[in-house]
């Protein structure tokens, strides 16, 4: 996709790369292959609202484990920064401060990216964090800095907060110290079980691979998708005069654009409001009609290659459609799905592989289970 905000639906994604494969918990040769809508976050990459996509779908390159470190009963929780993107690049300001140079030095040999008073987050973290974002995220953040510098004051006012805490020797009290151990052993067990379960470095073989696409095929269909240019003209919906006068300048574009041998790409470079897709005369890539705004997707399903529709009111403005390619539905091959069936396929050997285990250490000793005590547990009143 060419653009960060064109007429993109926010509840749709892009077949097959952006598509999680997920398989049923059947056995091997009861593969139920799916095509999921997976989503790692949903990017408005530009303040300007007018381009046919709203948003921009990211791929989720694999499931990671967040953990989540409890500081007090009632759940103070180390949480995940998510969403949230907005078109802000101004730099942390006040209470955070972006060290560098001799000031990094000043604080040990440890290369220091923000501090709150005492706490402080290292590049290492900062790294570590980026890392576990795809690429499309990574890349987003390069211009758009608003959600680092968002998720460093998270970062640090935890951190500060979590100091204050562990002054007081909050951790020791009863019931933190409760949570603590079952935090701690869940973590652990969570480890271990992934280890044990890892399957085979050769799983799965080009054997099963060719096995669970054939047996899924027909649930791996890319849907049609339509190369779009556009014209848009800016005009809220609850402004009527501004509608007026956008029409009316639509109107004298569109037979503009349909006049023979008429440039469409030129008008669009010249007359579009949207300057992500002017710049590219008005592409807006290859998408999937159920990618697209709701208003636009009956005018795009009734045209034909070369088609340029009449303006198309959306809430913020008029489009000026002309479609110029139409690549038809079909099956997905194996080598377009490749990376994300091999993933499903060992997700789901070590879902299976995990379970066995666990059965495994409940028949390897005497199972004993006092019934009695159990009776008399649940009797006891409440307090």
């Amino acid at each position: 996709m060419y653009c960060s905000c064109a007429i993109l639906h926010s509840k749709t994604a892009r077949y097959p790369r952006r598509s999680c494969l997920r398989l049923s918990q059947n056995p091997p040769q009861q593969i139920s292959l799916k095509m999921t809508r997976r989503w790692n976050s949903k990017l408005d990459l530009s303040s300007a609202t007018p381009f046919l996509v709203v948003v921009a779908e990211v791929r989720t390159v694999k499931k990671r484990n967040v953990i989540f470190a409890l500081i007090g009963v009632g759940g103070l929780t180390a949480a995940y920064l998510s969403g949230g993107f907005s078109s802000s690049a101004d730099a942390v300001s006040q209470d955070v401060e972006t060290v560098q140079g001799a000031a990094a030095e000043s604080m040990g040999n440890a290369r220091l990216v923000a501090t709150l008073g005492s706490v402080s987050i290292d590049a290492d973290t900062v790294g570590n964090w980026l890392a576990s974002m795809p690429t499309e995220v990574r890349d987003a953040l390069r211009s758009n800095r608003a959600p680092l510098e968002q998720w460093l004051r998270s970062q640090l006012a935890e951190r500060a907060l979590f100091a204050e805490a562990t002054a007081q020797e909050w951790q020791q009290r009863p019931e933190v110290a409760r949570a603590i151990e079952q935090a701690t052993r869940e973590i652990v067990l969570r480890s271990y079980m992934n280890s044990v379960s890892q399957p085979p470095e050769d799983f799965p073989s080009e054997v099963d691979m060719t096995a669970a696409y054939e047996q899924s095929k027909d649930q791996l269909v890319i849907p049609a998708r339509y190369r779009l240019r556009q014209i848009y003209l800016a005009a809220p919906a609850n402004d009527e005069s501004a509608v007026e006068a956008a029409r009316t300048r639509a109107t004298e574009l569109v037979k503009q654009a349909k006049t023979k041998n008429a440039d469409f790409s030129v008008l669009a470079r010249e007359h579009s409001n949207d300057a992500r897709s002017a710049a590219l005369g008005g592409d807006i890539g290859l998408q999937p009609l159920p990618q697209l705004l709701p208003e636009v997707r009956p005018v795009v399903s009734g045209m034909k290659v070369g088609d340029v529709s009449d303006p198309v009111q959306t809430a913020t403005g008029l489009h000026i459609l002309k479609l110029e390619e139409v690549q038809e539905a079909r099956y997905a091959s194996l080598d377009e799905v490749d990376e994300n069936l091999r993933q499903a396929l060992r997700q789901q050997r070590q879902t299976q592989t995990a379970q066995a285990y666990m059965e495994g250490l409940l028949t390897s000793s005497a199972l004993s289970i006092d019934g009695a005590q159990i009776t008399e547990l649940l009797e006891q009143p409440l307090e």
